[in-house]
């Protein structure tokens, strides 16, 4: 269950004092990895809530909150891709099996279910979807006509809000122009540039910022990480990044050191070998290990700073101490451009032996 955040407080404050003056749609943005999801959740049970307490925090104990808890509030509805779908939902049974002694998360009812609407059979025939599909905003717009349960408000939780076609956001966007009455639109997202000018233009942006050092430490150590500091200064401070990798590292950490010895040490060899041993790793994961690694490279050439890897110093002064500038630039810019098909189906090997020789290249000597 969602909880309010300690760097989240402030931001909290101003919608308690605007509870009842709240606009029709509000774009909560922000660094990747920061708790923006669970904001926008934990206010729409907020404003749901039937006896919230003085500081705006949802009971827990009226029907309302019940509802929410057991995933069917009929006016309380989630709006995003079917993959994040059902990765929160593995998230959800892990939880409960750890905390419970029992498998599975009761599943929510929500508009816009994709999976349910194609039937069973569809789940087999074609990967998890990763965008906000037509079909549910459609099926969204249908059950905000059908009017709310007791006349109360309605609130629809969309996120990744810029995992939309042009022809989702445009359905989404008719919606926004006539917003039905007593509903609340929040939207979430780590890059409000993706998304359509029109639709940014008609809801309240709202930033949401990354806690300070101390808060991120404080709150990793309450969630049982050990050693957040390295973790922190790899994911920029964001502390669900390092949370989530923490919890991973058993499974990523031996793909991370075969990678980070090509790095260390650039040869072409290597590089299709150590390809082969990352074929299954997330390409994401990938491409965003060689991005930090190649901002250090680059910021400790220029200004003998590291942001990312303080642990691999002497290895990245070694390397920045003779890397060309504008070729490493250029090869950045490409990881750029990489980062942007990592969701698309592909050959793992060839993907990574792409990515480490055209490393090899661009910290060529000469």
């Amino acid at each position: 269950m969602d909880s309010l955040l300690p760097w989240h407080a402030a931001a909290w404050q101003e919608f308690v004092d605007q509870r009842e003056r709240l606009p029709h749609a509000m774009l909560f943005h922000g660094q990747a990895g920061t708790g923006k999801v669970g904001f926008a959740r934990y206010l729409g049970r907020s404003l749901l809530c039937q006896t919230p307490a003085p500081a705006g925090f949802p009971c827990g104990q009226c029907a309302s909150c019940a509802w929410i808890a057991a995933g069917n509030h009929p006016d309380f509805m989630l709006i995003r891709p079917e993959a994040v779908q059902l990765a929160e939902g593995s998230a959800a049974e892990e939880e409960s099996a750890e905390s419970a002694g029992s498998g599975g998360a009761r599943d929510a009812r929500e508009a816009g279910d994709a999976v349910a609407s194609e039937g069973e059979g569809a789940r087999t025939r074609r990967a998890p979807s990763k965008e906000i599909r037509i079909e549910q905003i459609r099926a969204l717009g249908g059950a905000l006509n059908l009017g709310s349960h007791a006349g109360g408000r309605r609130v629809a939780v969309l996120y990744p809000a810029d995992a939309m076609n042009v022809y989702t956001a445009n359905a989404l966007l008719k919606m926004l122009e006539e917003p039905p009455p007593r509903t609340v639109f929040l939207l979430v997202t780590d890059a409000p540039d993706r998304l359509l000018p029109t639709i940014v233009s008609r809801c309240r942006r709202v930033a949401l910022g990354t806690p300070s050092a101390e808060t991120a430490l404080a709150w990793l150590r309450a969630q049982g990480v050990l050693h957040p500091e390295a973790g922190l200064a790899e994911y920029g401070g964001a502390p669900f990044a390092v949370l989530r990798a923490a919890k991973a590292e058993a499974d990523t950490e031996p793909a991370r050191a075969a990678l980070f010895g090509v790095l260390a040490k650039p040869d072409v060899g290597a590089s299709l070998a150590a390809a082969e041993r990352l074929a299954k790793t997330d390409a994401g994961l990938v491409v965003g290990w060689i991005q930090r690694w190649m901002h250090d490279c680059l910021g400790y050439n220029l200004a003998r700073r590291i942001r990312y890897y303080p642990s691999q110093t002497d290895t990245i002064a070694r390397l920045a101490a003779s890397l060309d500038v504008m070729r490493c630039m250029a090869y950045s810019r490409t990881l750029v451009a990489e980062n942007r098909v990592v969701d698309h189906p592909l050959n793992g090997r060839l993907f990574v032996e792409n990515l480490l020789l055209g490393y090899c290249r661009a910290m060529q000597r000469g």
